[in-house]
């Protein structure tokens, strides 16, 4: 399959996304480590005898530390399976996780551009009078090369 460009990003308001079933794994925030971590992630749950399964989910979020807003990134997969309560200390489990609702957006372009989808999302935001909550959960449906397809949620707090 071949990833055709859009020069336009649909943008919706939607009832969130839903997972059940994950594992949460935080990374650095640069996401360099992301094949890395899958592996290692495949490699647990083979161990514990569970299965990943479903697109890769980025979550970010902002977190204060001391006087400083930092920006957290996790990897949150969905698995087959039963998930052992015995996961190492780095790896959360959680039986749900639902965005609720959300400013949508599905994107296919040039993964050095996804810095637009979130400029998008904050006008759209600003012109509807919606607050978000920082959070955003990006979906990897597709990735070829350098083009990726992604589903945006950002779930929001609520109107002004």
């Amino acid at each position: 399959m071949v990833l055709k460009m859009k020069r336009t990003i649909q943008i919706n308001e939607s009832a969130g996304m839903k997972l059940k079933n994950v594992i949460i794994k935080e990374i650095p925030t640069d996401g360099a480590d992301i094949p890395e971590e899958l592996k290692r992630l495949d490699s647990i749950a083979k161990v514990l005898g569970f299965r990943l399964k479903g697109p890769q989910v980025i979550k970010r979020w902002p977190e204060v530390e001391g006087d400083d807003i930092v920006e957290r990134t996790a990897l949150v997969i969905q698995c087959e399976g039963s998930v052992p309560k015995d996961l190492p200390p780095d790896i959360e489990y959680s039986e749900e996780i639902h965005s609720g609702k959300s400013i949508f957006v599905d994107f296919t372009g040039r993964e050095n551009a996804l810095g637009i989808v979130s400029n998008k999302i904050a006008v759209y935001a600003y012109e509807n009078d919606i607050e978000l909550t920082g959070e955003a959960y990006t979906i990897i449906l597709n990735k070829e090369e350098n083009i990726v397809n992604v589903n945006v949620h950002c779930p929001i707090a609520g109107r002004k």
